[in-house]
């Protein structure tokens, strides 16, 4: 479920193709969902994971925003089988992905893992941070480079 503090930044919602590939790995994770950023850049949408809607990465999408519970994450993947070593593969890969299309890696990350950070190490400038506490002791921290 789609948090109210994260509704009122990210307003629009619109739906995108599904991606069988990416699902394949993140399966019904309520944590994953792609933003992209609209003339005028203050607007956004949001696209809910939830809804297993995916998307193609062609489809211009300006990042992929992991948000991630305290513990939660790990534990969500480990019901499906994943491992963190898969996990970190995966989201190498979907980097690659976004930058293969779009000549950057621009992917916004939220982060509650410092295992996490390590992927992520040396790709991002932080140029920017909000932080919002949600209701299911969520932390929400986006890093956009």
């Amino acid at each position: 479920m789609i948090d109210e503090v994260l509704e009122m930044i990210l307003t629009t919602l619109d739906h995108v193709r599904k991606d069988e590939y990416l699902a394949r790995f993140l399966f019904h994770m309520n944590y994953v969902v792609f933003v992209k950023q609209h003339k005028p850049a203050e607007t956004l949408s949001l696209w809910p994971e939830e809804h297993n809607v995916l998307g193609d990465l062609r489809g211009g999408f300006d990042a992929i925003v992991y948000i991630s519970g305290i513990g939660l994450i790990k534990e969500e993947f480990r019901k499906h089988g994943i491992e963190r070593a898969t996990l970190e593969h995966t989201l190498y890969d979907l980097m690659e992905k976004f930058y293969r299309y779009h000549n950057t890696y621009g992917i916004w990350y939220v982060d509650c893992h410092s295992w996490m950070c390590r992927v992520f190490k040396g790709v991002f400038i932080n140029i920017g941070r909000l932080q919002y506490e949600f209701k299911k002791n969520y932390s929400l921290k986006v890093f956009r480079h």
